[in-house]
C-alpha cells in the first residue's frame, strides 16, 4: 500500500491520505494545497468563528485560519510563489518570539500590499516585511476600524466563511468500471 503521511494541522496527529480506509471529505480535509486536517478537527475550530485566545486549540485553530489566508492572499491575490520554509520560519517567529498575533500578520501583509501598495518583487517568497510594518497595520486598522464600524470584523467573517466554504466540499472518490468479458466467445469454440 502506498503512502503519505501527512499531520493534522489542529491535533498535529500524522495519518496516511492514501489509507484506502480513510476518505478525503469525511476521514480528512484537504482545504488548501499541503494543508490537512481531521474533518472533525476542522469542523470544532470552524465553528468557534471570532473566538482568539492564546491557549489551546482556539489558538491553534485561528492560527491556521489566517496563516492559511495569508497563504491564499499572497498566492491568489498577489501571484506570489511562496517560499514554504522561509514563510514557515518567519510566520513561527512572528507568533511565537514576537508576539504578534496570526491576525495581525495577516491584516500588516493586506495593509503592505493593498493600502500602501507596495511590490511584491523584494519580498523573496516570504513575509518578512511584517516585523516593520505591524505597528504601522495595527495602528492604521485600529483608525479604520472606529472610522467604518466592524470594517475589521466584516473582513474576518469573510475570511473565515471562506475557510468554512472550503471545508464543505467533500470530494468522492470515482468508482472503476467493472470490465465485463463476454465468455460465450469461448464456449461456441469449445463446442466446434
Amino acid at each position: 500500500m502506498a503512502t503519505a503521511i501527512v499531520h493534522c494541522k489542529i491535533c498535529k496527529q500524522a495519518f496516511n491520505r492514501l489509507d484506502p480506509k480513510l476518505i478525503e471529505g469525511v476521514d480528512w480535509v484537504k482545504p488548501t494545497n499541503r494543508v490537512y486536517y481531521h474533518k472533525k478537527c476542522y469542523d470544532d475550530f470552524a465553528k468557534k468563528k471570532g473566538q482568539i485566545g492564546k491557549d489551546g486549540i482556539e489558538f491553534e485553530a485561528d492560527e491556521a485560519i489566517w496563516k492559511t489566508a495569508a497563504e491564499d492572499y499572497l498566492k491568489r491575490d498577489l501571484k506570489i510563489s511562496i517560499n514554504y520554509p522561509k514563510f514557515n520560519q518567519q510566520w513561527k517567529k512572528f507568533v511565537e518570539k514576537d508576539g504578534r498575533t496570526p491576525k495581525g500578520i495577516y491584516f500588516s501583509l493586506k495593509y503592505f500590499y493593498d493600502i500602501r501598495h507596495n511590490s511584491t518583487e523584494k519580498s523573496e517568497g516570504g513575509i518578512g516585511i511584517v516585523s516593520w510594518i505591524y505597528e504601522e497595520a495595527t495602528e492604521y486598522w485600529g483608525k479604520r476600524n472606529q472610522a467604518d464600524k466592524g470594517i475589521v470584523a466584516r473582513l474576518e467573517e469573510q475570511i473565515k466563511k471562506d475557510r468554512a466554504q472550503k471545508a464543505k466540499v467533500i470530494f468522492q472518490q470515482k468508482k472503476k468500471k467493472e470490465q465485463k468479458v463476454d465468455f460465450s466467445i469461448l464456449e461456441e469454440e469449445d463446442d466446434e
